[in-house]
């Protein structure tokens, strides 16, 4: 029967799912039972998650809390944006910064209710020649940037496909330069519209 079968053969079997019907997986196939629950969650935190996904805070949103600081706050040594400033029409130009958080561990480690996502670039790789210099994760992440982190909408990569939405229950440390938020819930969203179509 099948319920003589070890779990660690079931999680073979749902590792080898593809990735085309992760959907089902954590749809269907987590929903069969507790046991087949805890076993679709394992593979999805360690193989999908872990392995295969990351958020990102960039564009007109990143764009705009760049112009924000800059054009704000003195007190790192930022020039303004005047009239004056040849920095406007130069930061136009280019790319928006980009932010990049990946998977770093589960919290608690026993019920992985909590992804805890890091920075994953060195401030260095962020920092803008215009005069005193401080990484865009700091930027980004300033307290005061906070509540539009939580209330906006970010990249979000998981199963090799890339969505805008929002994090659900996001938690921002500022000081560790980390994400916090409930992965299980992401996935729920993230493959919703995909359920939807089939």
């Amino acid at each position: 029967p099948i319920d003589s079968l070890p779990d660690e053969l079931w999680l073979r079997i749902v590792e080898y799912i593809d990735d085309h019907d992760r959907c089902f997986t954590w749809f269907i196939v987590r929903r069969a039972s507790q046991r087949f629950r805890r076993i679709a969650e394992d593979v999805f935190a360690n193989r999908v998650i872990r392995k295969n996904s990351s958020i990102s805070f960039t564009g007109e949103y990143a764009r705009n809390i760049f112009k924000e600081m800059w054009s704000f706050n003195d007190c790192y040594g930022f020039v303004g944006f005047g009239n004056y400033s040849p920095y406007p029409a130069r930061f136009k130009l280019e790319h928006a910064p980009a932010i990049l958080f990946k998977p770093a561990y589960f919290d608690p480690p026993t019920t992985k209710d909590r992804l805890i996502a890091k920075v994953q670039d060195e401030p260095a790789d962020y920092e803008r020649k215009i005069g005193p210099t401080v990484g865009n994760a700091h930027i980004v992440l300033a307290p005061r940037n906070r509540k539009k982190l939580i209330n906006g909408s970010h990249f979000v990569r998981l199963n090799n496909q890339l969505k805008i939405m929002k994090i659900p229950s996001l938690v921002v440390n500022t000081t560790l330069q980390e994400l916090s938020f409930d992965w299980r819930l992401l996935c729920q969203r993230f493959f919703h519209d995909e359920l939807m179509l089939r």
